[in-house]
């Protein structure tokens, strides 16, 4: 009433659902291990009888669309059943009984027709005649498609799933298990863990059957509970083993044929679209399709991000060793469970709150953040004096990197490419080319780094100021460089303040401060960059 049913409206055996806590109008369904997997795949929700993962997916479909293919199997459902979520674990009001169980499983068997129950075929008369043959009313209940790939995941279960017990030898066998707790609203059943009924119901391609087991009454005569400790995956397998091998020697072993309509397709296991460049290796896989089949995501729940190598956090302005990652996102609002076993999958939700401010040694550099990279910091690609093009300043963001960790590659987006030169450093800091002749300069010593650079227009020129010490001592270099030659000027100014007056209109200049030490000639780290526009 729930997987074949989503098969048929277009799901696949590859599409994800999310086995995590899940609560429906105060009821919290739960997995028998008590565990939640978290982003898995229909087939494996089967395989693995994952509980929430049924109801999720009935929710999905809709409890009436799954009751209406439960009556055409001729399962035995109410009118109440069919707003019942809880249906998808075989909660409804009246029950079944072993042999609808078996007619809907051979539904499976018979090409996705449903044929009910019947013992006689045809009656003879004593001369041989045949004066009756069955006609039972055939249901086309699901697609020849659909039904074939259904029967794939359903030999999953027994080949590699909760119904191991049920191979034969020699047959393709396709079952599912079924284990119903004791009810918890039973005063008789208070405090009591075990379950009511358990089941296997399965096929091959030439039958199909069922065994239950459990008690008819909940007490037995001397007034003792009655309930089971066993699954169905245990003796209601074995039983079905046991009977079926015996029964099917005298039947022909055709298997289960691949019809028109199913191929194999490569899939996203962790968000059920196809597999991009951010698909990790060990999530790239395959599973069967129809044909018109659309995927469920379109793999963007992937996205690479810098993190901060040291806390494991989003990586802030500041954090000197940043590390790129590739994480699964969720839409706002709606956190994944730290239960999931795939949690730490997760992109970080909090970012690094250690390195908040400037440290010595960072090195200022601009990257373009174009969504096409992925998340991949590469360097912005920034023109020189007389060129054009380049990264769009929408895209193109200061960051902070220790001297190992500088992105090494630049942007090669076509449409980000610079026609004529870019400047040298590919990151808006035009004075890469002298700092092996100012880093002779730095001793032990080193004067604090000026901090807040900022820069304006004046009538006269572009005035600069920034943080920095105003003892007698400290001198600052004030470097500059232009976008028409991309040559760096520099001087020496005592105070946090600086009027450059030898500017030309239209032309952008970029400026970085330093601090000296005159007394012992000890320097600090350069400032950020600022560029501005006379």
């Amino acid at each position: 009433m729930v997987y074949g049913p989503a098969i048929e409206l277009g799901y696949g055996a590859g599409t994800v659902i999310n086995d995590a806590p899940f609560s429906n109008g105060g009821w919290s369904p739960n997995n028998d291990d008590h565990q939640f997997l978290g982003r898995i795949s229909l087939r494996e929700a089967v395989v693995r009888s994952r509980n929430v993962c049924a109801v999720k997916m009935l929710q999905l479909i809709g409890t009436e669309t799954g009751w209406s293919y439960g009556v055409k199997m001729g399962l035995n459902l109410t009118e109440s059943d069919s707003q019942n979520l809880a249906m998808a674990l075989g909660g409804i009001e009246e029950g079944v009984t072993a042999l609808q169980m078996a007619g809907a499983f051979a539904t499976f068997a018979n090409s996705g027709i449903y044929t009910p129950p019947y013992a006689i075929t045809h009656i003879t008369n004593s001369a041989g005649d045949v004066i009756y043959t069955a006609q039972p009313a055939l249901t086309e209940v699901f697609s020849p498609a659909t039904d074939y790939i259904m029967t794939d995941i359903l030999t999953g279960v027994v080949t590699g799933g909760t119904g191991t017990a049920a191979y034969i030898s020699g047959w393709q066998v396709a079952g599912k298990t079924g284990t119903n707790e004791v009810p918890s609203e039973d005063p008789d059943f208070r405090g009591v863990s075990g379950n009511k009924d358990i089941w296997f119901c399965g096929y091959t391609s030439a039958l199909a059957g069922s065994v239950w087991m459990g008690y008819d009454n909940s007490k037995d005569a001397d007034g003792n509970i009655q309930y089971l400790n066993l699954y169905g995956g245990s003796y209601p397998a074995r039983l079905f083993q046991t009977i079926m091998s015996q029964v099917l020697q005298y039947y022909e072993n055709t298997g289960f044929t691949r019809p028109d309509g199913v191929s194999s397709a490569s899939v996203d296991e962790k968000t059920g679209s196809a597999p991009t460049e951010l698909t990790p290796e060990e999530y790239r896989g395959g599973d069967l399709i129809r044909s018109g089949y659309s995927y469920s995501g379109d793999g963007t729940q992937w996205q690479m991000v810098e993190i901060c190598a040291d806390t494991g956090l989003l990586a802030a302005a500041y954090c000197p060793n940043k590390t790129t990652g590739v994480f699964l996102t969720y839409e706002e609002g709606k956190k994944p469970s730290e239960q999931v076993k795939d949690y730490n999958l997760y992109m970080p939700s909090l970012t690094c709150s250690v390195h908040t401010t400037y440290q010595s040694g960072l090195v200022s550099v601009y990257v373009c953040t174009d969504p096409r990279h992925n998340g991949v910091p590469v360097l912005a690609n920034i023109p020189a004096g007389g060129s054009e093009g380049g990264c769009p300043d929408e895209y193109v963001v200061e960051r902070y990197y220790s001297r190992g960790s500088i992105p090494s590659a630049y942007c090669d987006l076509e449409d980000h490419q610079v026609i004529g030169d870019r400047v040298t450093s590919g990151n808006g800091n035009p004075f890469d080319e002298f700092e092996d002749f100012w880093n002779e300069l730095l001793g032990s010593d080193v004067p604090s780094t000026p901090s807040g650079l900022s820069a304006s227009r004046l009538e006269d020129g572009i005035y600069l100021s920034w943080n920095g010490s105003l003892h007698e001592d400290i001198s600052y270099i004030v470097d500059r460089a232009d976008s028409t030659s991309g040559a760096a000027e520099r001087v020496q100014v005592f105070g946090t303040e600086y009027t450059d007056t030898n500017v030309k209109s239209g032309v952008t200049y970029t400026y970085r401060v330093y601090a000296l030490n005159v007394e012992d000639n000890t320097t600090s780290d350069w400032s950020s960059s600022v560029s501005i526009q006379y």
